[in-house]
């Protein structure tokens, strides 16, 4: 017979025994099990947000140090943060007051610095010395010309002092608090383009407080804030990165198929994937709120590794419940991904079948 010529072609199709072993479940996942770069692609990106949540938890704002650092430069060169706000606690109420009131004077220059590098200045220096006469902040604006600034906080008590130094000094602006600021602006005297409103005098106190009780309580240890802004955008773009590989794969690998059909493939090899990161998401975040409750920070990262190392397990036993319900709710079985993939060959066997019994009914109708 004609179409006995159709076997090799026949033949070159993998068997359904082998595909429904290997290229079913690894068409799906994006090749996870055998590849593990990508599960690690994953676990990463699970981890980093975990990690960020941690960090984002224990972390000091860094201007609290750096405010530390310019109000006692020389207690700072030889004792830390912690040390200092611990001796001071100890001798009282007072002293921790005063230790305060130093910290948050720093902390608004600070910010001050930040506000008029926003507006445009440039060369913007804080002064080296706290007996600094007249001006606290030196920097030059748009139009080139020098310009001088001194930073004022406190509490609405100090309007008068404030008031008696603007009038002394009608060449320096100045830089107040929200509660000196709302009792001193006046636009029936002209005083309004002399003031700059820097926020309210206990959101700075309440940084710096929070700041040092949380340095207390991490043992002195901090994650700067460089690392915790950049860890969550390590994990979208791992992230983003996993579910482009997944899209380029099935581009690639279903090139002949329709595109509403590429859709459906699309979606349950994503959702296979997001089934994965949640599952490390979910193992790692449970595993570093543990190890916080013991040690912080260090004890996080442990029960974060912990967590990536059993989500590897628990992702490999849960996938096959999981990918049963994915092809349900995607309406793909692995007789379709079989055709699918394979779609061009199978096609045109079926082509030239139908021209082998075409030619056979032909001769048939003849005789």
């Amino acid at each position: 017979m004609h179409s006995m010529s159709l076997l090799p072609a026949l033949s070159e199709l993998p068997r359904e025994g082998s595909y429904r072993r290997q290229s079913h479940r690894e068409l799906l996942t994006g090749l996870a099990e055998s590849n593990p770069a990508l599960q690690a692609a994953e676990a990463t990106a699970a981890a980093s947000f975990v990690l960020w949540g941690v960090f984002t938890s224990v972390n000091v704002d860094d201007r609290v140090l750096e405010a530390y650092e310019l109000a006692y430069p020389n207690l700072a060169a030889d004792h830390s943060v912690l040390e200092h706000y611990l001796r001071v606690t100890e001798e009282g109420e007072a002293s921790l007051r005063g230790f305060v009131s130093g910290l948050k004077g720093k902390l608004a220059e600070l910010n001050a610095v930040e506000t008029l590098e926003q507006n445009g200045y440039t060369s913007v220096e804080i002064a080296e010395y706290a007996t600094q006469a007249v001006w606290d902040i030196r920097a030059i604006d748009a139009s080139g010309q020098p310009a001088e600034f001194q930073v004022k906080t406190g509490a609405a008590s100090y309007t008068t002092d404030v008031a008696q130094a603007m009038e002394a000094h009608p060449d320096v602006h100045f830089m107040v608090s929200s509660e000196i600021y709302e009792r001193i602006h006046d636009p029936s005297v002209g005083n309004v383009d002399q003031l700059t409103d820097l926020g309210y005098d206990d959101a700075s106190v309440e940084t710096i407080v929070d700041g040092l009780a949380q340095l207390s309580d991490n043992m002195g240890l901090d994650i700067t804030d460089r690392i915790v802004e950049v860890v969550p955008y390590l994990g979208a773009a791992v992230f983003v990165g996993r579910v482009s590989y997944c899209v380029i794969e099935t581009e690639r690998e279903f090139r002949h198929v329709t595109r509403r059909t590429k859709n459906r493939i699309h979606i349950a090899r994503i959702a296979s994937l997001l089934v994965s990161i949640l599952t490390f998401l979910v193992l790692a975040g449970a595993g570093a709120a543990v190890g916080t409750l013991f040690l912080p920070i260090v004890g996080s990262l442990l029960g974060t590794v912990v967590g990536i190392a059993l989500g590897i397990y628990v992702t490999r036993r849960l996938r096959p419940a999981a990918q049963k319900a994915i092809e349900n709710a995607a309406r793909i079985g692995p007789e379709d991904l079989f055709y699918y993939r394979h779609k061009t060959h199978i096609d045109d066997l079926a082509k030239r079948f139908r021209v082998q019994l075409d030619r056979a009914s032909e001769v048939g109708s003849l005789d």
